[in-house]
């Protein structure tokens, strides 16, 4: 077999397997909070809160959880302006929770081509005699007077293998 023909093969596969799997994506939207998004057949929709949508990697598989919260703050910027200007506000936060929350990183990012946050946390749930360290990726965003929440959660030993699936759902977040 050519060098060429394996090419021509290889690049129709590939377009083959990337419209299968576009077609085989779950699709959310809603209006009132603001935003559609699509996901992974690997993973199903948990639940919806009044502000919260929240989807879970398959329970057969290596678990994770993704929620988006949106909620309306009257001065919404002041409250990521807080976080970025002083990290530990945020880890105060997380302790109330986890005492042993620290965070690894924080930046600038973008959530659906707006100017965002992100801040990668680490934290321990200790249940009967059983500890889960897990990691999180939380993402802050404002858009129309809103705080867009959008975090992705993990055992910590699993973050860096599901990490590149969080990226392909986020790729399809759009604010409506």
């Amino acid at each position: 077999m050519s060098t060429k023909y394996r090419l021509v093969l290889m690049l129709v596969s590939s377009l083959f397997f990337s419209t299968v799997s576009a077609l085989e994506l779950k699709n959310y939207s809603n209006s009132k909070l603001g935003f559609k998004i699509s996901y992974l057949p690997s993973w199903q929709e948990v639940r919806k809160a009044d502000n919260t949508f929240f989807i879970k990697r398959n329970p057969e598989s290596k678990g994770a959880i993704i929620s988006i919260n949106a909620k309306h703050f009257p001065k919404p910027e002041t409250l990521i302006e807080q976080f970025k200007a002083n990290p530990e506000l945020w880890t105060a936060r997380l302790k109330r929770k986890f005492p042993d929350a620290k965070i690894l990183s924080t930046g600038d990012t973008y959530l659906g081509s707006f100017p965002a946050y992100f801040i990668v946390s680490r934290y321990s749930i200790k249940n009967l005699n059983t500890n889960f360290d897990l990691t999180s990726l939380t993402l802050l965003c404002v858009k129309d007077n809103k705080v867009y929440n959008v975090t992705f959660e993990t055992l910590t030993s699993s973050y860096k293998g599901l990490f590149p699936e969080f990226e392909k759902i986020l790729s399809t977040f759009n604010f409506k």
